[in-house]
């Protein structure tokens, strides 16, 4: 990184405060620091790295006055351990005197987000849900990523900026969830591609805040995305990448940074539809129910055609296969969030003999015996079936439901529902943010203590248990249909 280590701490030994923060940059960008404790936040690739000289990039001081080092430190000689242990190394700015600024570095294999900008915000516009109105940000957004698969290396990418809190009961977390929106410097929209995730001007940074494993949104999507490279028939979830987030000079700690699902993501045609369900969960609601996402056609035409839908009159353009993944993903996950309007996508697809329906599920953390956004609940995610209430409709418009559902429930079971195939998953998404030492920052800053009831061994005994119920419970359901 172009900054040398000393020798002995002899060399700096009178402490003044002057604070550089603002000069020292890192790829040429200005660092991402937490200005409560002077910490900065760097972002390393540390496959096969043995000593900080093999550090990527030039952490640079634009003051020719003065100069950078890390303090003597026994942590360089393994710093892959050092940045699992969330270690503190120590950079001085000095002058050449005894005189020096000490600023705390933590190194992360993980992404790092910096988010900056004027916090007085510059419009006002409407929630997601209509039902009030959120304060947009303006501002700047660097990403420094150790490892970029479109440049496959590190890449740092910067853009202009418009941000705001985004979610329902989400949003009343003290760790918010935020929508950003990329924007040139004309103020139009910019896509960019982040973590090869894709190109697009609208991510989110989803605070995964309800969840203290801090692992179950992403383990859904990737056992989701590993059963839909299998079929044609499924869409896939928005892939999550972890970061560690800077904003305004304060550090917020472990995101899932994603994608929004619109038609640009899923690639359906200017003739399809995609409505977006959301919070409402009774059917004498249904108006409020759903938002209309992408459509050419008349806005009381949808009402219709949704009406008939959300009232199970009309189940016939269903796919019944996705229907059935569908529903063996709420069960397993007992994912009562996801179960009727809220947090599903239904996608219409136009064919010559009418629309196609298929339905894809996002937002998904309240699940694996969370049960609810305050508490997990073993007893009652564990022992209660859990399917969408439109099931009893697709029974009756296929009597062989329970059959099928059956059979592809033991096909899953051998694959990406079998026991060693979860658990491999869960260690491997763990280790993603173990290695990182990010997940013991993240507890440190939102005060979550190592001892909470929704640890990684509720979960994991959770899912265990939950896949026995369901072999039992769906035997049972398929015998019992064929009678």
């Amino acid at each position: 990184m172009g900054v040398q280590i000393l020798e002995t701490a002899a060399e700096y030994t009178t402490y003044q405060y002057n604070d550089f923060s603002k000069d020292i940059t890192h790829f040429g960008k200005p660092v991402a620091v937490d200005t409560d404790t002077d910490t900065i936040y760097i972002s390393q690739n540390f496959d096969g790295k043995t000593g900080h000289t093999d550090f990527e990039g030039t952490l640079f001081l634009d003051n020719p006055k003065y100069k950078l080092y890390f303090a003597p430190d026994k942590a360089f000689e393994d710093i892959p351990a050092a940045v699992k242990d969330g270690h503190i190394f120590k950079l001085i700015v000095t002058d050449g005197s005894e005189k020096y600024m000490e600023y705390n570095v933590v190194f992360t294999s993980l992404p790092v987000i910096s988010i900056g900008g004027d916090l007085s915000y510059l419009r006002e516009t409407e929630d997601e849900q209509g039902e009030k109105t959120v304060e947009i940000f303006s501002g700047d957004l660097t990403v420094w990523t150790p490892y970029d698969p479109e440049v496959k290396g590190y890449s740092t990418k910067s853009s202009a900026l418009e941000w705001h809190v985004r979610g329902h009961s989400a949003a009343r977390h003290y760790k918010k969830p935020w929508k950003l929106s990329l924007k040139d410097n004309n103020g139009e929209n910019r896509n960019l591609n982040l973590f090869g995730l894709g190109s697009d001007d609208d991510w989110i940074l989803n605070a995964i805040a309800y969840d203290h494993t801090r692992i179950r949104e992403k383990l859904f999507i990737e056992l989701w995305n590993d059963m839909t490279a299998e079929t044609e028939y499924n869409d896939r979830m928005t892939d999550g990448q972890y970061v560690e987030v800077v904003m305004n000079g304060r550090y917020h700690g472990l995101y899932l940074v994603q994608r929004r699902i619109d038609a640009k993501y899923l690639g359906i045609s200017e003739h399809d539809i995609l409505i977006k369900g959301k919070r409402t969960s009774s059917l004498e609601h249904v108006y409020n129910a759903y938002e209309i996402i992408h459509t050419n056609l008349e806005e009381d035409y949808i009402y219709l055609l949704m009406e008939n839908i959300f009232n199970r009159s009309d189940m016939t353009s269903f796919n019944i296969d996705n229907f059935i993944d569908t529903n063996m993903f709420i069960q397993l996950a007992y994912a009562r969030d996801n179960k009727l309007f809220n947090n599903v996508y239904y996608i219409l697809r136009a064919h010559i003999e009418g629309y196609k329906t298929t339905l894809l599920l996002w937002d998904t953390d309240i699940s694996f015996g969370k049960g609810s956004i305050d508490f997990v609940d073993y007893e009652r995610c564990m022992y209660n079936p859990m399917e969408r209430p439109d099931t009893e409709n697709m029974r009756k418009l296929h009597p062989d439901y329970d059959k099928k559902a059956y059979e592809r429930w033991c096909q899953l079971r051998q694959g990406v529902f079998a026991e060693e195939y979860i658990m491999d998953k869960i260690d491997e998404i763990m280790q993603e943010i173990n290695i990182s030492g990010s997940l013991a920052r993240d507890y440190s800053r939102w005060e979550i203590t190592e001892d909470n009831p929704d640890n990684l061994e509720y979960l994991q005994n959770f899912i265990s248990e939950k896949l026995k119920w369901l072999d039992n419970y769906l035997a049972e359901a398929a015998k019992n249909s064929a009678a």
